[in-house]
């Protein structure tokens, strides 16, 4: 073979093994795969948080309860507000 043939199919290897490259780039930032990844990401977050919480709550048990109560409070602050309004008798008027 000649240097040029070489040349050739050296160029040839390395065009397939750049193709492969941005095939697997284009794969892993797809929005679907960006967003997997980041909600895998957070579920561990969220376990080692938990774990820290959990522990924490053991030695400190008051501030966990209040820590809890008030998690609890603004996560279901519409309902919650829409059950106050209604009780109190003012209907559907929150924000």
């Amino acid at each position: 073979m000649t240097s040029v043939d070489e040349s050739k199919e050296q160029a040839e290897r390395a065009r397939a093994k750049l193709e492969a490259t941005l095939d697997t780039v284009r794969r892993r930032t797809r929005p679907e795969a960006l967003l997997g990844s980041a909600k895998d990401e957070a579920k561990k977050q969220a376990l080692k948080v938990g774990a820290a919480a959990l522990a924490n709550g053991r030695f400190r048990p008051v501030l966990a309860l209040g820590i809890a109560a008030t998690s609890i409070a603004y996560l279901f602050r519409n309902p919650l507000l829409k059950a106050l309004n209604k009780r109190l008798g003012e209907g559907e008027k929150h924000d």
